[in-house]
């Protein structure tokens, strides 16, 4: 007897990190518990750049260069220049990478973040960041170095997540020299550096 084909398209969550849709065809035949499918799944985009330009009254002037790929892959590397051309490389994990520059004239800041959401294949997530501030202000001016590193634990529902976080943070404070008669006492002792 002939066989009948059906189709469906589903289009998966977001946090699934494929950005794509899944199609499926199934061949049904008239015998019972005979089902044979098969699927498909198209990537789309799932990278991001973007550039930005501010002028601020508190902050000066800065710009950004923010990159994301949401579907990163840190043990693929390239084999051939035509990888990064058809962007194969370093792409197809699930992972995610950010990378973001803001560099200014009192303000920048820079930032690398990686995230793998099922670690070992298990329920447990890693989020690393490393990160650099540096803010010029009146009286003194500050910068920070330092790295945060997250633990999460997916329960029953996917909506839900516990998780821990470490931070280490290197703090720089210094202050000018044409500052220090009005710079208040309290910054002025926590001047030099210090280790959190």
């Amino acid at each position: 007897t002939p066989s009948r084909s059906r189709s469906a398209t589903r289009t998966p969550k977001p946090s699934s990190g494929w950005g794509s849709q899944l199609r499926v065809w199934a061949a049904v035949s008239s015998k019972p518990l005979s089902v044979e499918v098969s699927s498909v799944a198209v990537s789309t985009t799932t990278g991001m750049v973007a550039f930005t330009a501010n002028v601020n009254s508190d902050a000066g002037v800065n710009g950004s260069v923010v990159v994301n790929q949401r579907n990163f892959d840190i043990t693929r590397f390239p084999t051939s220049f035509d990888d990064f051309l058809g962007g194969r490389a370093f792409r197809g994990g699930g992972q995610e990478l950010r990378l973001e520059a803001m560099p200014g004239n009192q303000f920048q800041r820079y930032s690398a973040t990686f995230r793998e959401p099922y670690l070992f294949d298990s329920r447990f997530g890693l989020t690393s960041s490393l990160y650099y501030f540096d803010r010029n202000f009146l009286e003194y001016d500050e910068s920070r170095f330092g790295t945060r590193q997250t633990i999460d634990y997916r329960l029953d529902n996917p909506y839900w997540r516990v998780n821990t976080s470490v931070r280490v943070e290197g703090v720089d404070i210094t202050i000018p020299t044409q500052a220090l008669a009005y710079t208040p006492r309290s910054i002025s002792e926590d001047a030099g550096q210090s280790f959190l």
